[in-house]
């Protein structure tokens, strides 16, 4: 199975969540979208206290050692989709359900923004 990160988990482990250790133990399955590098980069640079901003530069770092995933034209179509279907949802959540949905990835959050899109598929930590 094929997993699909976004940045919440990312960050959750840069801040010691135990759950996830075993889980980034090997990454050759672990897939991070280019939205995700974003989001991180960007919460490097917001209203975060220094250790949280300094978990978040070491997590920018680390997922270089993951699959980035970036967003294509298939991946946008199916966003075209997604956002027609649930024209409510974060648009950052549902272009991580696109990649997922074009490449078969199961999406790794704590984040419940995830629950009522039917398309995915989300294992939660």
């Amino acid at each position: 199975m094929n997993y699909l990160v976004d940045a919440l988990t990312i960050f959750d482990f840069f801040k010691g969540k135990t759950e996830l250790f075993d889980f980034f133990d090997d990454t050759e399955n672990i897939y991070v979208s280019a939205v995700t590098v974003g989001k991180l980069n960007y919460m490097a640079r917001t209203e975060y206290s220094e250790t949280e901003k300094n978990a978040i530069e070491i997590a920018d770092d680390f997922v270089h050692l993951l699959h980035i995933v970036n967003i294509d034209e298939s991946i946008a179509m199916e966003y075209g989709k997604l956002k027609e279907h649930y024209p409510e949802f974060d648009d950052n959540k549902l272009w991580l359900c696109a990649t997922a949905v074009v490449r078969d990835l199961v999406i790794v959050s704590s984040d419940e923004g995830y629950s009522g899109i039917a398309e995915i598929v989300v294992k939660k930590f």
